[in-house]
């Protein structure tokens, strides 16, 4: 599937993928508009899942709000972004892009400002089945996340999510540990070591647990 020239704003979905979901399909989305959507779940302008490709040149994808991935969330999916703005999102998790399981590169993006209301201001790169993350001169400038106790106001790499930032400017507020969070990395001094809750996914796809390992119902 092609956008292009394309506007879609104003959508609600009371699951998940407020403007667009894309369930192991294609799409080429380019000089494109993703602005204003909501989803009481995940992915409040997109969710990508189940081994689709997408590529966004372009675009803008702004005033998105969901439970996690404000603007786009990725599940088993391959994403590029270029060219792009992902701009004024907000969720819990992932304020900006929520990275699960998938492979996702920014190329020249801008994120700015978007906020987490727990963790991951622009970016949250999930740690099981090592999530990977490619950033290349792109942005991260005015993203939040919760005060005190949220970890990255830029990008938050749990465990063993895979990430790499070539040239890339993602330290705008209170320093390197504070914009950039590894969840194994020693805490930053005054920083909190809280334990991350994750949030489940809902879909019609094969679910997996969301447990962090070690953990029991006991």
């Amino acid at each position: 599937m092609a956008l292009t020239d394309s506007t879609i704003d104003g959508n609600e979905a009371e699951l998940n993928g407020g403007g667009v979901m894309i369930f192991g399909g294609t799409l080429d989305m380019t000089n494109s508009s993703v602005a204003a959507n909501s989803a009481n779940g995940v992915g409040g302008g997109m969710f990508i899942l189940e081994g689709a490709a997408v590529d966004i040149a372009g675009s803008t994808i702004a005033q998105n709000s969901s439970r996690s991935g404000g603007s786009i969330f990725v599940v088993r999916s391959r994403t590029t972004i270029s060219e792009s703005a992902i701009a004024h999102n907000e969720s819990a998790f992932g304020g900006g892009v929520y990275n699960r399981f998938g492979s996702l590169e920014l190329r020249d993006v801008t994120l700015s400002p978007n906020t987490a209301k727990a963790n991951g201001g622009a970016l949250i790169n999930f740690y099981y089945d090592r999530g990977k993350v490619i950033v290349s001169a792109s942005r991260f400038t005015g993203n939040k996340a919760a005060k005190k106790v949220g970890l990255g106001t830029g990008i938050y790499n749990t465990l063993e999510g895979d990430l790499t930032i070539d040239d890339a400017t993602a330290i705008r507020r209170s320093g390197f540990a504070r914009s950039v969070s590894q969840r194994h990395w020693p805490a930053a001094s005054g920083e909190k070591r809280n334990r991350p809750v994750f949030p489940p996914v809902q879909h019609s796809g094969p679910r997996r647990s969301t447990k962090p390992p070690g953990r029991s119902n006991a």
